[in-house]
């Protein structure tokens, strides 16, 4: 059963939180620092993964300001690559229990994740050390 938190107020703990990269439309964040997220966004990621494909690979999840949605963006490469390309992206739209999947890694312009230190929790990423940008990108 899906438990609804009022858009609005998922939108303000998103606003609050403390771990990913706050953006003016939606607040991501790396799967390893949802632990440390609110218990009523840890909830609403639980409740929109029920409804992911079974075995859906994700490194990047995405809390929509403007709709009740969350999407799943899978980086292959976000370990290793300062840059990586989305290979593909899952959306759950939360009041209709409905999910779309866009694949990308066949595209010759992929969107690529930039910045991409901001989405992970530095306390909870431990030994992981990002690659760091040179000053001239």
């Amino acid at each position: 059963m899906i438990t609804e938190y009022s858009h609005n107020q998922i939108i303000a703990l998103c606003q609050q939180s403390k771990v990913g990269k706050k953006l003016p439309t939606a607040l991501y964040v790396h799967v390893s620092a949802i632990a440390s997220l609110s218990p009523q966004l840890q909830e609403s990621d639980r409740q929109a993964r029920s409804l992911l494909p079974e075995k859906s690979k994700f490194t990047i999840i995405k809390f929509n300001y403007e709709q009740p949605k969350i999407s799943y963006l899978f980086y292959p490469d976000f370990d290793i690559d300062p840059r990586p390309a989305l290979h593909h992206s899952i959306q759950v739209e939360l009041k209709a229990q409905t999910v779309k999947q866009r694949d990308y890694h066949n595209s010759p312009n992929p969107p690529i994740l930039h910045r991409k230190e901001t989405f992970v929790n530095i306390v909870l990423s431990g030994a992981k050390t990002l690659p760091q940008r040179r000053s001239s990108e």
